[in-house]
């Protein structure tokens, strides 16, 4: 839940500038923004997961101390 408001930022910012490009008729360009835009969401989604993935207990620490749920981590 915490990387929607992430991949909805880039979707929002991507909206006019493929509607612009579709509305020229340059399909190429609409191409490219839309696996530009895909790419960008997947390497941001990406790298939290991987942050999180490496790092479990300094994402566990921010919101338990208790020892147990950190072991887990």
């Amino acid at each position: 839940y915490l990387l929607i408001p992430i991949v909805f930022g880039i979707g929002s910012a991507l909206t006019p500038l493929v509607a612009a490009s579709d509305g020229a008729g340059d399909a190429r360009r609409v191409q490219s923004l839309t696996r530009i835009g895909a790419g960008l969401a997947a390497l941001v989604c990406g790298l939290a997961g991987g942050a999180v993935a490496l790092f479990p207990q300094a994402w566990t620490t921010l919101f338990t101390d208790d020892p147990a749920v950190i072991a887990l981590g």
